[in-house]
Protein backbone atom coordinates (compact mmCIF):
# COMPACT_ATOMS: atom_id res chain seq x y z
CA UNK A 1 0.00 0.00 0.00
CA UNK A 2 1.51 3.40 -1.09
CA UNK A 3 -0.83 6.14 0.49
CA UNK A 4 -2.96 6.58 3.43
CA UNK A 5 -2.48 5.51 7.07
CA UNK A 6 -2.16 2.08 8.08
CA UNK A 7 -1.80 0.72 11.27
CA UNK A 8 1.16 -0.96 12.83
CA UNK A 9 1.38 -1.98 16.18
CA UNK A 10 -1.67 -2.35 19.02
CA UNK A 11 -0.45 -2.20 22.61
CA UNK A 12 -2.77 -3.00 25.37
CA UNK A 13 -2.42 -2.91 28.79
CA UNK A 14 -4.71 -3.81 31.80
CA UNK A 15 -7.49 -3.90 29.15
CA UNK A 16 -10.12 -6.31 30.14
CA UNK A 17 -8.39 -10.01 30.31
CA UNK A 18 -5.30 -8.42 28.31
CA UNK A 19 -2.58 -7.71 30.60
CA UNK A 20 0.38 -6.52 28.65
CA UNK A 21 0.09 -7.43 24.74
CA UNK A 22 1.37 -6.18 21.54
CA UNK A 23 0.00 -7.19 17.79
CA UNK A 24 1.58 -5.99 15.17
CA UNK A 25 0.13 -5.83 11.75
CA UNK A 26 0.94 -5.81 7.87
CA UNK A 27 -0.25 -3.64 5.36
CA UNK A 28 -2.43 -6.04 3.81
CA UNK A 29 -4.73 -7.92 4.95
CA UNK A 30 -5.15 -8.92 8.57
CA UNK A 31 -6.88 -11.87 10.04
CA UNK A 32 -7.42 -12.21 13.60
CA UNK A 33 -8.46 -15.38 14.58
CA UNK A 34 -9.52 -17.47 18.16
CA UNK A 35 -11.64 -19.29 19.75
CA UNK A 36 -14.91 -17.60 21.25
CA UNK A 37 -14.36 -16.20 24.38
CA UNK A 38 -10.53 -15.64 23.76
CA UNK A 39 -10.61 -11.87 23.80
CA UNK A 40 -10.95 -11.37 19.80
CA UNK A 41 -13.64 -9.11 19.74
CA UNK A 42 -11.80 -6.78 22.78
CA UNK A 43 -9.37 -6.43 19.67
CA UNK A 44 -12.19 -4.69 18.23
CA UNK A 45 -13.33 -2.82 20.94
CA UNK A 46 -9.72 -1.10 21.90
CA UNK A 47 -9.69 0.07 18.27
CA UNK A 48 -12.89 1.94 18.75
CA UNK A 49 -11.76 3.34 21.64
CA UNK A 50 -8.37 4.62 20.18
CA UNK A 51 -11.03 6.32 17.32
CA UNK A 52 -12.51 7.94 19.70
CA UNK A 53 -15.59 5.63 21.23
CA UNK A 54 -16.48 6.32 25.05
CA UNK A 55 -14.14 4.35 27.17
CA UNK A 56 -16.05 2.37 29.92
CA UNK A 57 -14.16 2.03 32.95
CA UNK A 58 -15.76 -1.51 33.26
CA UNK A 59 -12.59 -2.62 30.46
CA UNK A 60 -10.09 -2.23 33.06
CA UNK A 61 -8.34 -5.19 34.43
CA UNK A 62 -9.46 -6.56 37.61
CA UNK A 63 -7.05 -5.47 40.78
CA UNK A 64 -5.67 -2.57 38.47
CA UNK A 65 -5.90 1.13 38.61
CA UNK A 66 -5.83 2.26 35.23
CA UNK A 67 -5.63 0.83 31.51
CA UNK A 68 -3.63 1.76 28.60
CA UNK A 69 -4.46 1.47 24.94
CA UNK A 70 -2.02 3.05 22.07
CA UNK A 71 -1.94 2.62 18.68
CA UNK A 72 0.85 3.09 16.26
CA UNK A 73 0.13 4.20 12.53
CA UNK A 74 2.20 4.54 9.75
CA UNK A 75 1.88 7.17 7.47
CA UNK A 76 4.16 7.01 4.47
CA UNK A 77 5.25 10.50 4.84
CA UNK A 78 1.97 10.20 2.15
CA UNK A 79 1.69 14.42 1.50
CA UNK A 80 -2.36 13.78 2.07
CA UNK A 81 -1.67 12.18 5.68
CA UNK A 82 0.76 14.92 6.56
CA UNK A 83 -1.64 17.64 5.76
CA UNK A 84 -4.14 16.14 7.88
CA UNK A 85 -2.23 16.07 10.66
CA UNK A 86 -0.88 19.45 10.68
CA UNK A 87 -3.72 20.85 9.66
CA UNK A 88 -5.69 19.02 12.51
CA UNK A 89 -2.70 20.59 14.92
CA UNK A 90 -1.08 17.32 15.45
CA UNK A 91 1.95 16.88 13.41
CA UNK A 92 4.10 13.79 13.26
CA UNK A 93 7.20 13.21 12.46
CA UNK A 94 9.25 10.25 10.97
CA UNK A 95 6.41 8.78 9.26
CA UNK A 96 4.55 7.43 12.34
CA UNK A 97 1.46 8.33 14.04
CA UNK A 98 0.74 7.62 17.79
CA UNK A 99 -2.35 7.51 19.59
CA UNK A 100 -2.44 6.75 23.48
CA UNK A 101 -5.78 6.43 25.32
CA UNK A 102 -5.32 5.53 29.50
CA UNK A 103 -8.61 4.87 31.09
CA UNK A 104 -8.53 5.15 34.95
CA UNK A 105 -10.60 3.53 37.73
CA UNK A 106 -10.60 7.67 39.47
CA UNK A 107 -12.28 8.58 36.24
CA UNK A 108 -9.28 11.07 34.87
CA UNK A 109 -9.38 9.70 31.14
CA UNK A 110 -6.95 11.05 29.17
CA UNK A 111 -6.18 11.42 25.14
CA UNK A 112 -3.06 11.55 23.17
CA UNK A 113 -2.46 12.23 19.84
CA UNK A 114 1.70 12.46 18.73
CA UNK A 115 2.46 12.95 22.63
CA UNK A 116 -0.01 16.03 22.42
CA UNK A 117 -3.36 15.79 24.88
CA UNK A 118 -6.11 15.96 22.53
CA UNK A 119 -10.11 16.02 22.23
CA UNK A 120 -11.63 12.68 21.52
CA UNK A 121 -13.41 14.34 19.24
CA UNK A 122 -9.91 14.89 17.32
CA UNK A 123 -9.33 11.30 17.31
CA UNK A 124 -12.87 11.15 15.77
CA UNK A 125 -11.70 13.12 13.19
CA UNK A 126 -8.83 11.00 12.40
CA UNK A 127 -11.71 7.82 12.43
CA UNK A 128 -14.24 9.65 10.09
CA UNK A 129 -11.61 10.49 7.07
CA UNK A 130 -9.09 7.28 7.31
CA UNK A 131 -11.27 4.13 9.07
CA UNK A 132 -14.14 2.32 8.09
CA UNK A 133 -15.07 -0.12 11.07
CA UNK A 134 -17.61 -2.54 10.07
CA UNK A 135 -19.24 -4.72 13.15
CA UNK A 136 -21.72 -7.73 12.80
CA UNK A 137 -24.61 -4.85 12.71
CA UNK A 138 -22.64 -2.81 10.90
CA UNK A 139 -24.43 -4.44 7.26
CA UNK A 140 -27.76 -2.59 9.14
CA UNK A 141 -26.78 0.34 7.56
CA UNK A 142 -27.83 -1.01 4.23
CA UNK A 143 -31.16 -0.45 5.30
CA UNK A 144 -31.42 3.16 5.75
CA UNK A 145 -31.84 4.98 2.65
CA UNK A 146 -29.95 8.14 3.71
CA UNK A 147 -26.40 6.10 3.60
CA UNK A 148 -27.01 4.90 -0.31
CA UNK A 149 -27.25 9.05 -0.58
CA UNK A 150 -24.34 9.43 1.22
CA UNK A 151 -22.61 6.36 -0.82
CA UNK A 152 -23.49 7.93 -4.39
CA UNK A 153 -22.44 11.01 -3.05
CA UNK A 154 -19.27 9.95 -1.60
CA UNK A 155 -18.52 8.27 -5.09
CA UNK A 156 -19.42 11.43 -7.25
CA UNK A 157 -17.13 13.95 -4.62
CA UNK A 158 -19.43 16.49 -6.61
CA UNK A 159 -17.22 20.08 -5.70
CA UNK A 160 -20.58 21.24 -6.17
CA UNK A 161 -22.75 19.46 -3.45
CA UNK A 162 -20.86 21.79 -1.40
CA UNK A 163 -21.66 24.84 -3.42
CA UNK A 164 -25.40 23.53 -3.30
CA UNK A 165 -26.00 23.24 0.85
CA UNK A 166 -24.26 26.52 1.24
CA UNK A 167 -26.71 28.24 -1.70
CA UNK A 168 -29.92 25.82 0.15
CA UNK A 169 -28.79 26.67 3.42
CA UNK A 170 -29.12 30.43 2.88
CA UNK A 171 -32.24 30.02 0.77
CA UNK A 172 -33.60 28.41 3.61
CA UNK A 173 -32.97 31.20 5.98
CA UNK A 174 -34.72 33.66 3.40
CA UNK A 175 -37.65 31.62 3.43
CA UNK A 176 -37.85 31.64 7.18
CA UNK A 177 -37.14 35.17 7.30
CA UNK A 178 -40.14 35.71 4.74
CA UNK A 179 -42.23 33.26 6.24
CA UNK A 180 -41.75 35.33 10.01
CA UNK A 181 -42.30 39.25 8.11
CA UNK A 182 -45.10 37.19 6.59
CA UNK A 183 -46.64 36.07 9.75
CA UNK A 184 -46.01 39.65 11.40
CA UNK A 185 -48.21 41.16 8.44
CA UNK A 186 -51.80 41.74 10.09
CA UNK A 187 -49.78 42.90 13.07
CA UNK A 188 -47.69 45.24 10.82
CA UNK A 189 -50.69 46.66 8.91
CA UNK A 190 -52.48 47.48 12.50
CA UNK A 191 -49.02 49.26 13.71
CA UNK A 192 -49.36 50.57 10.43
CA UNK A 193 -52.46 51.93 10.63
CA UNK A 194 -51.63 53.40 14.33
CA UNK A 195 -49.20 55.14 13.74
CA UNK A 196 -50.11 56.42 10.39
CA UNK A 197 -53.04 58.25 12.74
CA UNK A 198 -51.32 59.28 15.45
CA UNK A 199 -48.56 60.62 13.10
CA UNK A 200 -51.43 62.84 11.32
CA UNK A 201 -52.91 63.75 14.60
CA UNK A 202 -49.25 65.07 15.87
CA UNK A 203 -48.84 66.78 12.40
CA UNK A 204 -52.11 68.09 12.08
CA UNK A 205 -51.57 69.66 15.70
CA UNK A 206 -47.94 71.32 14.82
CA UNK A 207 -46.25 71.16 18.21
CA UNK A 208 -43.00 73.28 18.32
CA UNK A 209 -40.84 74.04 20.86
CA UNK A 210 -41.86 76.49 23.52
CA UNK A 211 -44.94 76.90 21.81
CA UNK A 212 -47.27 76.02 24.39
CA UNK A 213 -45.26 78.93 27.20
CA UNK A 214 -46.03 81.66 24.10
CA UNK A 215 -49.91 80.52 24.12
CA UNK A 216 -49.98 80.86 27.47
CA UNK A 217 -48.45 84.52 27.06
CA UNK A 218 -51.65 84.88 24.54
CA UNK A 219 -53.51 83.76 27.03
CA UNK A 220 -52.66 86.30 29.62
CA UNK A 221 -53.16 88.70 26.66
CA UNK A 222 -57.27 88.03 25.47
CA UNK A 223 -58.00 88.35 29.24
CA UNK A 224 -57.00 91.89 29.38
CA UNK A 225 -58.16 92.51 26.12
CA UNK A 226 -61.80 93.98 26.28
CA UNK A 227 -60.50 96.19 29.58
CA UNK A 228 -57.51 97.18 27.46
CA UNK A 229 -59.09 98.14 24.45
CA UNK A 230 -62.21 99.90 26.52
CA UNK A 231 -59.87 102.22 27.92
CA UNK A 232 -57.66 103.08 24.36
CA UNK A 233 -61.03 103.71 23.20
CA UNK A 234 -61.58 106.55 25.81
CA UNK A 235 -58.46 108.06 25.80
CA UNK A 236 -58.95 108.33 21.73
CA UNK A 237 -61.83 110.00 22.73
CA UNK A 238 -60.51 112.46 25.37
CA UNK A 239 -57.49 113.27 23.36
CA UNK A 240 -58.54 113.64 19.02
CA UNK A 241 -61.96 112.06 18.83
CA UNK A 242 -64.68 114.48 19.85
CA UNK A 243 -64.87 117.77 19.89
CA UNK A 244 -63.77 118.81 23.18
CA UNK A 245 -61.09 116.95 22.90
CA UNK A 246 -57.85 118.69 24.15
CA UNK A 247 -56.30 117.95 20.62
CA UNK A 248 -59.07 120.42 19.20
CA UNK A 249 -59.03 122.58 22.13
CA UNK A 250 -55.57 122.83 22.03
CA UNK A 251 -55.87 123.97 18.12
CA UNK A 252 -58.53 126.15 19.10
CA UNK A 253 -56.63 128.01 21.59
CA UNK A 254 -53.70 129.06 19.42
CA UNK A 255 -56.06 129.80 16.70
CA UNK A 256 -58.41 132.06 18.92
CA UNK A 257 -54.33 133.72 20.43
CA UNK A 258 -53.45 134.13 16.77
CA UNK A 259 -56.63 135.75 15.81
CA UNK A 260 -56.82 138.45 18.71
CA UNK A 261 -53.26 139.71 18.39
CA UNK A 262 -52.82 138.90 21.95
CA UNK A 263 -49.47 139.27 23.24
CA UNK A 264 -48.05 136.59 25.03
CA UNK A 265 -44.76 135.03 26.07
CA UNK A 266 -43.16 133.18 23.18
CA UNK A 267 -42.08 130.20 25.47
CA UNK A 268 -45.67 130.35 26.74
CA UNK A 269 -46.72 129.50 23.10
CA UNK A 270 -43.96 127.20 22.60
CA UNK A 271 -45.33 124.75 25.52
CA UNK A 272 -48.33 124.84 23.96
CA UNK A 273 -47.19 123.50 20.45
CA UNK A 274 -45.11 120.83 22.88
CA UNK A 275 -48.17 119.95 24.68
CA UNK A 276 -49.71 119.52 21.22
CA UNK A 277 -47.16 116.63 19.62
CA UNK A 278 -46.91 115.04 23.33
CA UNK A 279 -50.81 114.19 22.92
CA UNK A 280 -50.03 113.22 18.85
CA UNK A 281 -47.14 111.48 20.02
CA UNK A 282 -49.10 109.29 22.64
CA UNK A 283 -52.74 108.86 20.35
CA UNK A 284 -50.15 106.82 17.95
CA UNK A 285 -48.57 104.39 20.51
CA UNK A 286 -51.57 103.93 21.93
CA UNK A 287 -53.04 103.16 18.45
CA UNK A 288 -50.32 100.52 18.00
CA UNK A 289 -51.77 98.56 21.79
CA UNK A 290 -55.40 99.29 20.26
CA UNK A 291 -54.20 97.20 16.91
CA UNK A 292 -52.03 94.64 18.82
CA UNK A 293 -54.98 93.53 20.80
CA UNK A 294 -57.21 93.59 18.02
CA UNK A 295 -55.17 91.06 15.97
CA UNK A 296 -57.38 87.76 15.48
CA UNK A 297 -55.08 85.18 16.73
CA UNK A 298 -55.96 86.98 20.01
CA UNK A 299 -59.17 84.85 19.51
CA UNK A 300 -59.21 83.47 22.97
CA UNK A 301 -61.60 80.01 21.61
CA UNK A 302 -58.45 79.27 19.26
CA UNK A 303 -55.91 79.70 22.45
CA UNK A 304 -58.25 77.68 25.39
CA UNK A 305 -58.31 75.09 22.61
CA UNK A 306 -55.01 74.74 21.66
CA UNK A 307 -53.80 74.88 25.54
CA UNK A 308 -56.66 71.63 25.71
CA UNK A 309 -55.18 69.67 22.93
CA UNK A 310 -51.65 70.28 24.51
CA UNK A 311 -52.71 68.64 27.68
CA UNK A 312 -54.78 66.10 26.35
CA UNK A 313 -51.75 65.16 24.23
CA UNK A 314 -49.15 65.29 27.35
CA UNK A 315 -51.56 63.13 28.94
CA UNK A 316 -52.03 60.95 26.01
CA UNK A 317 -48.17 60.25 25.75
CA UNK A 318 -46.96 60.81 29.36
CA UNK A 319 -44.80 63.83 28.41
CA UNK A 320 -43.96 67.59 28.51
CA UNK A 321 -45.23 69.58 25.55
CA UNK A 322 -41.60 69.64 23.94
CA UNK A 323 -41.50 65.93 24.21
CA UNK A 324 -44.88 65.52 21.52
CA UNK A 325 -41.59 66.31 19.20
CA UNK A 326 -39.43 63.60 19.87
CA UNK A 327 -42.84 61.32 19.97
CA UNK A 328 -44.01 62.27 16.62
CA UNK A 329 -40.28 61.71 15.16
CA UNK A 330 -40.01 58.53 16.73
CA UNK A 331 -43.40 57.64 15.11
CA UNK A 332 -42.23 58.45 11.79
CA UNK A 333 -38.98 56.25 12.46
CA UNK A 334 -41.07 53.29 13.22
CA UNK A 335 -43.74 53.97 10.33
CA UNK A 336 -40.49 54.37 7.95
CA UNK A 337 -39.25 50.83 9.35
CA UNK A 338 -42.68 48.97 9.16
CA UNK A 339 -42.77 50.51 5.11
CA UNK A 340 -39.19 49.10 5.13
CA UNK A 341 -40.20 45.60 6.15
CA UNK A 342 -43.07 45.72 3.32
CA UNK A 343 -39.94 46.46 0.97
CA UNK A 344 -37.44 44.10 2.40
CA UNK A 345 -40.34 40.87 2.13
CA UNK A 346 -40.58 42.44 -1.88
CA UNK A 347 -36.71 41.94 -1.81
CA UNK A 348 -36.61 38.55 0.11
CA UNK A 349 -39.15 37.59 -2.97
CA UNK A 350 -36.43 38.28 -4.95
CA UNK A 351 -33.65 36.89 -2.97
CA UNK A 352 -35.63 33.85 -2.55
CA UNK A 353 -36.43 33.53 -6.32
CA UNK A 354 -32.54 33.89 -7.15
CA UNK A 355 -31.28 31.01 -4.77
CA UNK A 356 -33.79 29.30 -5.90
CA UNK A 357 -33.10 28.91 -9.46
CA UNK A 358 -29.34 28.57 -8.11
CA UNK A 359 -30.47 25.80 -6.56
CA UNK A 360 -32.26 23.97 -9.17
CA UNK A 361 -29.53 24.37 -11.46
CA UNK A 362 -26.91 23.14 -9.06
CA UNK A 363 -29.53 19.91 -8.47
CA UNK A 364 -29.70 19.52 -11.94
CA UNK A 365 -25.70 19.22 -12.62
CA UNK A 366 -25.62 16.79 -9.18
CA UNK A 367 -28.89 14.87 -10.62
CA UNK A 368 -27.18 14.29 -13.62
CA UNK A 369 -24.02 13.11 -12.25
CA UNK A 370 -25.94 10.70 -9.44
CA UNK A 371 -27.36 9.06 -12.32
CA UNK A 372 -24.61 8.33 -14.43
CA UNK A 373 -23.21 7.51 -11.10
CA UNK A 374 -25.37 5.13 -9.95
CA UNK A 375 -25.05 3.22 -13.44
CA UNK A 376 -21.64 2.71 -12.92
CA UNK A 377 -21.68 1.51 -8.78
CA UNK A 378 -24.77 -0.29 -9.83
CA UNK A 379 -22.77 -2.24 -12.42
CA UNK A 380 -20.22 -2.93 -10.40
CA UNK A 381 -21.60 -3.71 -7.44
CA UNK A 382 -23.74 -6.60 -9.56
CA UNK A 383 -20.68 -7.71 -11.12
CA UNK A 384 -19.37 -8.03 -7.08
CA UNK A 385 -21.75 -9.97 -5.55
CA UNK A 386 -22.13 -12.17 -8.65
CA UNK A 387 -18.67 -12.97 -7.79
CA UNK A 388 -19.31 -13.69 -4.30
CA UNK A 389 -21.80 -16.38 -4.90
CA UNK A 390 -24.96 -14.45 -5.60
CA UNK A 391 -25.26 -15.54 -8.77
CA UNK A 392 -27.62 -14.32 -10.97
CA UNK A 393 -28.29 -11.75 -8.22
CA UNK A 394 -27.98 -7.65 -9.56
CA UNK A 395 -28.03 -4.42 -7.62
CA UNK A 396 -29.93 -1.30 -8.76
CA UNK A 397 -29.43 2.24 -7.78
CA UNK A 398 -32.84 4.14 -7.90
CA UNK A 399 -32.47 8.11 -8.52
CA UNK A 400 -35.86 9.55 -8.14
CA UNK A 401 -36.89 13.02 -8.19
CA UNK A 402 -38.25 14.94 -5.14
CA UNK A 403 -41.62 17.31 -5.22
CA UNK A 404 -39.40 19.92 -3.73
CA UNK A 405 -35.66 20.90 -3.19
CA UNK A 406 -34.08 19.22 -0.09
CA UNK A 407 -30.68 19.44 1.65
CA UNK A 408 -29.44 17.38 -0.55
CA UNK A 409 -30.80 18.68 -3.89
CA UNK A 410 -33.60 16.79 -6.05
CA UNK A 411 -32.99 13.21 -5.67
CA UNK A 412 -34.47 10.40 -3.41
CA UNK A 413 -32.09 7.26 -3.80
CA UNK A 414 -32.31 3.82 -2.87
CA UNK A 415 -30.81 0.22 -3.60
CA UNK A 416 -32.69 -2.31 -5.40
CA UNK A 417 -31.54 -5.93 -5.23
CA UNK A 418 -33.20 -9.01 -7.39
CA UNK A 419 -31.38 -11.73 -5.03
CA UNK A 420 -33.17 -14.89 -7.26
CA UNK A 421 -33.45 -14.24 -10.71
CA UNK A 422 -37.18 -13.82 -12.01
CA UNK A 423 -38.32 -12.98 -8.62
CA UNK A 424 -38.27 -9.01 -9.68
CA UNK A 425 -36.60 -6.22 -7.82
CA UNK A 426 -37.13 -5.01 -4.18
CA UNK A 427 -35.64 -2.70 -2.26
CA UNK A 428 -32.93 -3.88 -0.12
CA UNK A 429 -34.68 -4.15 3.09
CA UNK A 430 -37.20 -5.67 1.62
CA UNK A 431 -35.61 -9.25 0.52
CA UNK A 432 -31.77 -9.33 1.61
CA UNK A 433 -30.19 -11.44 4.16
CA UNK A 434 -28.19 -11.53 6.78
CA UNK A 435 -25.56 -13.19 4.39
CA UNK A 436 -26.35 -11.43 1.64
CA UNK A 437 -26.60 -8.30 3.01
CA UNK A 438 -22.66 -8.87 4.26
CA UNK A 439 -21.80 -9.82 0.92
CA UNK A 440 -23.43 -6.33 -0.66
CA UNK A 441 -21.45 -4.47 1.93
CA UNK A 442 -18.13 -6.11 1.17
CA UNK A 443 -18.82 -5.54 -2.64
CA UNK A 444 -19.73 -1.57 -1.95
CA UNK A 445 -16.29 -1.54 -0.18
CA UNK A 446 -14.68 -2.90 -2.84
CA UNK A 447 -16.15 -0.76 -5.34
CA UNK A 448 -14.80 2.35 -2.75
CA UNK A 449 -11.96 1.74 -1.72
CA UNK A 450 -10.22 2.27 -4.81
CA UNK A 451 -11.87 5.99 -4.50
CA UNK A 452 -12.06 6.40 -0.53
CA UNK A 453 -9.63 8.29 1.46
CA UNK A 454 -10.24 5.58 3.90
CA UNK A 455 -7.18 2.98 4.41
CA UNK A 456 -8.21 0.96 6.93
CA UNK A 457 -10.96 -1.35 6.69
CA UNK A 458 -12.06 -3.15 9.95
CA UNK A 459 -14.23 -5.99 9.51
CA UNK A 460 -15.80 -8.04 12.65
CA UNK A 461 -17.09 -11.48 12.00
CA UNK A 462 -18.45 -10.78 8.13
CA UNK A 463 -19.04 -14.14 7.50
CA UNK A 464 -22.50 -14.11 9.74
CA UNK A 465 -24.37 -16.67 7.77
CA UNK A 466 -21.95 -17.95 4.85
CA UNK A 467 -19.57 -20.99 4.73
CA UNK A 468 -17.81 -23.26 2.47
CA UNK A 469 -17.12 -21.86 -1.17
CA UNK A 470 -18.93 -18.45 -0.49
CA UNK A 471 -16.52 -17.99 2.11
CA UNK A 472 -13.42 -18.68 -0.21
CA UNK A 473 -14.85 -15.44 -2.52
CA UNK A 474 -15.09 -13.41 0.16
CA UNK A 475 -12.25 -13.87 1.44
CA UNK A 476 -10.55 -13.78 -2.17
CA UNK A 477 -12.42 -10.08 -2.06
CA UNK A 478 -11.13 -8.75 1.23
CA UNK A 479 -7.88 -9.66 -0.52
CA UNK A 480 -9.08 -7.65 -3.50
CA UNK A 481 -9.72 -4.65 -1.24
CA UNK A 482 -6.68 -4.80 0.57
CA UNK A 483 -4.41 -3.76 -2.06
CA UNK A 484 -5.47 -0.40 -2.36
CA UNK A 485 -6.21 -0.78 1.94
CA UNK A 486 -5.18 -2.12 4.83
CA UNK A 487 -7.76 -5.04 5.87
CA UNK A 488 -8.33 -6.18 9.47
CA UNK A 489 -10.85 -9.09 9.86
CA UNK A 490 -11.72 -10.97 13.13
CA UNK A 491 -12.84 -14.28 11.51
CA UNK A 492 -13.81 -18.06 12.70
CA UNK A 493 -13.04 -19.51 9.07
CA UNK A 494 -10.21 -20.90 7.31
CA UNK A 495 -11.41 -19.99 4.00
CA UNK A 496 -11.06 -16.61 4.53
CA UNK A 497 -7.94 -16.59 6.64
CA UNK A 498 -6.25 -18.96 3.57
CA UNK A 499 -5.66 -15.16 2.16
CA UNK A 500 -4.50 -13.12 4.91
CA UNK A 501 -0.74 -11.73 4.70
CA UNK A 502 -1.04 -12.04 8.41
CA UNK A 503 -2.50 -14.34 10.87
CA UNK A 504 -2.60 -13.20 14.47
CA UNK A 505 -4.04 -16.07 17.02
CA UNK A 506 -5.87 -14.80 20.12
CA UNK A 507 -5.88 -17.22 22.96
CA UNK A 508 -6.17 -17.68 26.71
CA UNK A 509 -4.04 -18.95 29.76
CA UNK A 510 -4.61 -19.54 32.98
CA UNK A 511 -2.18 -18.40 35.50
CA UNK A 512 -1.69 -18.88 39.15
CA UNK A 513 -0.73 -15.76 41.09
CA UNK A 514 1.45 -15.22 44.54
CA UNK A 515 -2.19 -15.45 46.50
CA UNK A 516 -2.72 -18.98 44.76
CA UNK A 517 -5.80 -17.54 42.79
CA UNK A 518 -6.10 -18.09 39.26
CA UNK A 519 -6.44 -14.83 36.44
CA UNK A 520 -7.53 -15.42 33.33
CA UNK A 521 -4.63 -14.00 30.70
CA UNK A 522 -5.65 -13.22 26.96
CA UNK A 523 -2.74 -12.68 24.87
CA UNK A 524 -1.95 -12.92 20.92
CA UNK A 525 1.04 -14.48 18.97
CA UNK A 526 1.67 -14.64 15.41
CA UNK A 527 0.00 -17.33 13.47
CA UNK A 528 2.38 -19.36 10.70
CA UNK A 529 1.05 -22.44 9.43
CA UNK A 530 3.01 -25.18 6.68
CA UNK A 531 -0.15 -25.97 3.90
CA UNK A 532 -3.82 -25.55 4.13
CA UNK A 533 -4.34 -28.28 5.49
CA UNK A 534 -3.25 -27.17 9.05
CA UNK A 535 -4.43 -23.97 8.39
CA UNK A 536 -7.71 -25.56 8.44
CA UNK A 537 -7.22 -28.32 10.70
CA UNK A 538 -6.65 -25.72 13.48
CA UNK A 539 -9.42 -23.17 12.50
CA UNK A 540 -12.16 -25.97 12.22
CA UNK A 541 -13.07 -25.97 15.86
CA UNK A 542 -13.07 -22.76 16.03
CA UNK A 543 -16.32 -22.41 13.49
CA UNK A 544 -17.73 -25.12 15.39
CA UNK A 545 -18.06 -22.82 18.54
Amino acid sequence: MDRGLFLKTLTLKNFATFEDCNINFTDGLNCIIGETGSGKSLILDALQIIFGHRADRKIIRKGTDAAMVEAIFGGNNDPEVKEFFDQLGYPFQDGEIVIKRLISVAGSNKCFLNFQVCQTSHLGDVANFFIDIVGQFENQKLLSEEYHLHLVDHYIKDENLAEYRKIFSQLQRKKEERKFLQTKASERIQKKDFLTFQIEELRSFGPGSDDEASILALKDKVINKEQILGACSQINSILVDEDLSMSSGIIKILKAIEKSKLTLDESLINKLHDFKCFIDEFFCELSKIADIYNDETLDINFILDRLDRYQKLKRKYNCDSNGLQSILARFEEELASAENEDGHLQELETEISKYEQQAQGLARLISAKRNLAALEISKLITQGIQQLNMVGASLKIAVEPLEHLSNVGNDHIHFMVETNPGEGVHRIKEVASGGELSRILLSIRRVFSVKDSISIFLFDEIESGIGGETALKIGAALKDVAKNSQVIVITHLPQIAVNADKITEIYKQTRSSAKDDFRTVSMAKDFTYKNQKELYSVMAPMQMQ
